[in-house]
């Protein structure tokens, strides 16, 4: 199914709409044309899993972690850092706003370099496996370095 993606939720997934149904689509981008299969149908909302990206959104970049397709850690590694900041102070700033907090973020700290650099990480060890939960299961994403 051909998508074109609208707009981002506050979990970083794009937005998309089917017969004006609202279809979450995650690892996606605002521009993005998207060939899609629903994996989840309710009655207000779909979420979609990209099967090939028709045309790229112009923000799209190329992710060089073997593990993204597949592995949970990362949700916005497919768009360039200065526009995942942007989407951050956004979401930071509207959730401000609903929550009635007189207070706007304009800018934050950011780290010398995009990867490498938490200091905090929640690894899951299964059978003598490392690693992260695959996206929206249980099943572990053996890494060797994130």
């Amino acid at each position: 199914m051909k998508v074109k993606i609208e707009k981002m939720d506050n979990l970083g997934r794009g937005i998309a709409y089917i017969n004006n149904k609202i279809v979450f689509v995650p690892k996606s981008y605002i521009g993005d044309i998207l060939d899609i299969d629903i994996i989840l149908d309710k009655k207000n909302y779909s979420v979609g899993k990209i099967n090939s990206i028709l045309e790229k959104s112009n923000e799209r970049i190329n992710v060089n972690c073997p593990y993204y397709s597949t592995c949970g850690g990362c949700d916005l590694m497919h768009i360039s850092y200065e526009k995942e900041k942007e989407y951050k102070i956004k979401n930071i700033n509207e959730l401000l706003k609903r929550n009635n907090i007189n207070f706007t973020i304009k800018d934050y700290y950011e780290s010398k370099s995009r990867f490498n650099y938490r200091n905090k990480v929640t690894l899951k060890i299964i059978n003598g496996v490392i690693g992260y939960y695959e996206s929206d299961t249980h099943n572990i994403v053996e890494i060797n370095n994130c």
